[in-house]
């Protein structure tokens, strides 16, 4: 028995050797890189939101390092939540009975793409990312008691995430200028973009280009709305 027992320890190991390099790392990059630039235009987002009146926080005329941190951090978790895990399943698998592998999309499907990521975005971050943030920031400003922190935590497992998904989503595409809408308008471009990369014959560009591209838009849409003019 010991001597069956030694034979399946390698045995076991070459298995796993074997899913290691059958893993899709393509895809897994591709969904990664639509999901860092997604938290990056959503964390700018909700930072160029706060130049408009909030509930409970007014309008800035320069948001603060702490509040543009805690209400990009929002923006950042609701983008990634939505971007990532949806763009990996939109790659899919490896074609079995294709020559040509995978294909970029056209721009066109991108740009309809980024609608939808826009109105997702909106009401995953609105109805449970967005009141956190608030909630946190209260509490920080000494405006709410540590109980009701937690029970308006609490609240949020319940159905009201999706009467705060409704409401901020409508403060989020409302606001003026549309910062959502033009987010969007980044997206579409930015994901054909990685999609190009991903796609690409060329061995570097396939690995290292859709993660780099992804962090120089998120990085610009994140210095745009720390540092632009109002």
């Amino acid at each position: 028995m010991a001597l069956l027992a030694s034979d399946a320890a390698p045995q076991a190991l070459r298995l796993s050797e074997q899913e290691l390099v059958q893993r899709d790392w393509t895809r897994i990059r591709f969904g990664l890189a639509i999901g860092i630039m997604a938290a990056g235009i959503g964390a700018a987002t909700t930072i160029l939101n706060l130049y408009t009146e909030f509930e409970g926080i007014g309008a800035l005329e320069r948001v603060p390092p702490g509040q543009a941190v805690l209400f990009g951090l929002a923006g950042a978790f609701g983008g990634f939540l939505v971007g990532g895990p949806a763009s990996y399943w939109l790659y899919g698998v490896r074609p079995t009975f294709s020559r040509q592998g995978r294909q970029a999309r056209r721009l066109w499907v991108w740009l309809m793409l980024a609608l939808v990521f826009v109105f997702f975005y909106t009401f995953v971050t609105g109805g449970i990312f967005l009141p956190i943030a608030r909630y946190l920031f209260l509490y920080l400003s000494s405006v709410m008691s540590v109980p009701n922190v937690v029970g308006r935590f609490f609240d949020l497992f319940t159905a009201s995430w999706l009467v705060f998904g409704v409401k901020n989503a409508f403060f989020l595409i409302g606001a003026v200028p549309p910062w959502p809408a033009i987010g969007g308008a980044v997206f579409g471009p930015g994901a054909w973009l990685i999609d190009k990369f991903s796609t690409s014959t060329n061995e570097r560009l396939s690995k290292y280009g859709p993660i780099t591209s992804a962090m120089v838009v998120g990085i610009i849409a994140l210095i745009f709305a720390a540092l632009g003019p109002k």
